[in-house]
């Protein structure tokens, strides 16, 4: 499982719940004797980036592997869900994310005012339905990687922001999904769990994430602690 900081350079909406990846006709129940395998848990450091819905935050590569627990041989088309324990943490599917080029604001767009009057005409701050598609981006802050939301999977109507997600296995048992950490559960000294700012967190809370195959779960942990 691999991390990287991201940033949304403009707010991002979400309107993914079913997962890419198994055959036509299924995914099918896992049959019994079937075990699914993730990988391991997930620490981040502490950040403001994990204070505020606000679509800046870490994106986490996962994998689930399915296979015969006697034969060890991968299973396909299975049904694998994928819940969040968090409101804050959301499931995406691995077709909503695609590699971008840089992407060229039009002239005139310098500042993160201009991207808002450009992108966000109503200031709900919301993509506009009918925004130029360079409004939609990630910036990976560690590889100056672009990602972009693929556009099923986005809306200009409200924030839709998955914590289920359920997909099917490929011809190699494996499901990959993505999980998109905006904010994690936090208080400050006195139990308060509304925060503006990292500077006021006291405790930061695990995040849980459960993969299931009906016949068996396993479950990694995200965790924000001290480096």
């Amino acid at each position: 499982m691999s991390k990287a900081n991201f940033t949304f350079k403009n707010p991002l909406l979400f309107s993914a719940l079913f997962g890419a990846g198994a055959c036509a006709g299924g995914p099918y129940q896992a049959p019994m004797g079937s075990v699914v395998s993730i990988s391991s848990d997930v620490n981040l450091a502490p950040s403001q980036a994990y204070i505020l819905r606000d679509a800046i935050g870490s994106l986490i590569i996962a994998d689930a592997l399915v296979y015969d627990e006697s034969t060890s041989v991968p299973l396909n088309n299975v049904e694998v869900q994928i819940r969040s324990g968090s409101s804050g943490v959301y499931v995406l599917p691995e077709a909503s994310i695609k590699f971008a080029d840089y992407p060229s604001p039009p002239d005139g767009v310098e500042t993160w005012d201009d991207i808002q009057a450009a992108c966000d005409t109503d200031g709900d701050n919301y993509i506009d339905n009918d925004a130029d598609d360079w409004c939609s981006w990630w910036w990976n802050m560690e590889s100056d990687q672009y990602y972009q939301i693929t556009g099923e999977y986005s809306s200009g109507d409200e924030m839709y922001a998955p914590n289920v997600m359920i997909g099917g296995t490929n011809g190699n048992g494996y499901l990959r999904f993505y999980i998109f950490v905006d904010q994690m559960p936090a208080e400050d000294e006195e139990g308060n769990t509304y925060l503006t700012d990292v500077s006021q967190v006291s405790d930061w809370y695990a995040v849980d994430v459960t993969v299931s195959i009906g016949v068996d779960d396993e479950t990694f942990t995200i965790a924000v602690t001290a480096v």
